[in-house]
């Protein structure tokens, strides 16, 4: 898998936005400042042992997601961000899959500053869908043609 640094460039690539520094810590799972995104190699190593390398860019475009959204904070704020992370992992081509897997990973209840498991799963799975549908009707698959040759006897 590519160094957590290149994947933030990449995901901040697809989705229109400006990278920022990954530091790493031994506390927490993952959060940014504005200016950095700090994450827990613990938690990512679990992270991507539940969901891949799709998880982690999924983790990473959250975090990307408070950046981009003024260090947007509460229940709507993260499942903002979590609608941001599930639009660019869309983008780069990872399935519904690994919203699944890494939502299996946080938290299933509420906190008093995230929403649980559950809810922000159906909120970033309706926003992967909706980008998957975006990108579908914007670059169809071209017309499978079935070519036909005559039977020789």
């Amino acid at each position: 898998m590519p160094s957590y640094s290149q994947l933030v460039d990449e995901q901040a690539a697809v989705m229109g936005v400006t990278g920022v520094p990954v530091v790493e810590e031994n506390f927490g799972n993952a959060s940014t400042d504005g200016s950095a995104i700090f994450i827990n190699r613990d938690f990512f190593s679990k992270v991507e042992s539940a969901a891949g390398e799709g998880g982690v860019r999924f983790v990473l475009a959250h975090e990307l997601g408070h950046i981009h959204q003024g260090m947007c904070g509460g229940h709507e704020g993260e499942l903002s961000c979590d609608e941001f992370g599930a639009r660019s992992v869309a983008a780069k081509g990872f399935g519904s899959q690994v919203i699944h897997n890494v939502m299996g990973a946080l938290n299933a209840e509420s906190t008093a500053t995230h929403p649980g498991a559950g809810s922000r799963a159906k909120r970033a799975l309706a926003a992967h869908n909706d980008e998957e549908t975006k990108r579908e009707l914007e670059y169809p698959e071209k017309e499978k043609h079935v070519t036909r040759f005559p039977r020789t006897r």
